[in-house]
């Protein structure tokens, strides 16, 4: 009975390849539609960033369609309900898919189970930005001065559940501060109103603030990251003042597809992002903003999945920290 079976068994995964092997030969056949969970700025220029050269290589248009809401929940949704064609993606940040489901208390999506990872871009080089008008130049003085306010401070974020709004709780349970989040929808808004001292800090990618520096409106008075970042190398980290801060994972232009997308296609087009990742001119902006390039594997990309939600599922614990849902 075995070895009468085997010979099917063997010509069903033979036809499965060959049908694999279509598949990804004629994959893509019309326009990728790619949803970014965010209004213009911070994810969107890395959607826009690469598109370009995706588009070359996959001889398709990407039309970029911007869904904000929830801090990225409401567009990661709509993704995660499409049907598995390679039609419509999803790129969103490490905030989106590893503290928003963490903090919910029913999480709108399983970030393992209902996507299918293609790659991650970049990792962002975290800092703390306080309006300029802010008698602080230094995260301990700056504890001080909350210290001194008390619940008379509030933080901005680009949205509910994002990596810079853990990061601005993380920071608040670590140094026992008396401060209160304000949510945007997305960094524009959010850097708008730093910069206008409507909100008087923040924690913003290094990309989306050094525009701004210029104009001495903000100042970055610290680095989220473990390390201190080479084209800062006189703003010291959070970590020297406050030894046990932990940013939460900071990566960003991450491409998934929804759940069950096949492996062919999934592989067409961690091949296409990667040739994107790696052209000179991607390179440059990348570098030039701050970001560490990554480009992982699909399986890369699950591994990490699984381990930041550990990680992050961790800290909120440890630290008690909950959040108002929207």
């Amino acid at each position: 009975m075995k070895n009468s079976a085997s010979p099917l068994l063997g010509f069903t995964a033979l036809i499965s390849l060959a049908s694999g092997m279509a598949m990804a030969q004629s994959y893509p056949a019309k326009p990728i539609r790619l949803v970014v969970p965010f209004v213009p700025g911070g994810v969107d220029i890395t959607a826009r960033l690469l598109q370009p050269k995706m588009q070359e290589d996959l001889g398709q248009p990407i039309i970029i369609e911007n869904r904000p809401g929830a801090g990225g929940v409401t567009g990661s949704v709509a993704v995660s309900k499409s049907p598995p064609d390679g039609y419509t993606l999803l790129m969103a940040a490490s905030g989106t898919l590893i503290s928003s489901p963490l903090l919910a208390s029913k999480p709108a999506f399983d970030p393992v189970n209902d996507f299918s990872p293609i790659t991650v871009v970049f990792q962002a080089v975290s800092t703390l930005v306080v309006n300029a008008a802010l008698p602080v130049n230094s995260a301990k003085e700056l504890i001080d001065y909350v210290r001194r306010n008390p619940g008379k401070i509030g933080f901005a974020s680009p949205g509910i559940g994002t990596n810079q709004h853990m990061d601005g709780e993380v920071f608040k349970a670590t140094a026992g501060l008396d401060i209160f989040h304000v949510p945007y929808k997305g960094f524009g808004p959010s850097i708008q109103d730093l910069m206008a001292g409507h909100i008087q800090l923040g924690f913003v990618t290094y990309a989306n603030i050094r525009g701004q520096l210029a104009m001495g409106k903000v100042k970055i008075i610290a680095v989220g990251d473990a390390k201190r970042y080479s084209a800062l190398p006189d703003v010291p980290t959070i970590a020297e003042t406050l030894p046990t801060f932990q940013r939460v994972p900071g990566w960003s232009g991450a491409l998934l597809g929804p759940p069950g997308l096949s492996k062919p296609i999934v592989n067409r087009l961690h091949g296409a992002a990667l040739k994107a990742i790696n052209s000179p001119e991607v390179r440059a902006k990348l570098d030039e903003g701050g970001s560490l390039v990554m480009g992982i594997t699909p399986e890369e990309f699950t591994v990490l999945l699984k381990t930041d939600l550990d990680r992050i599922g961790k800290i909120i614990k440890s630290l008690g920290i909950k959040v108002d849902e929207p």
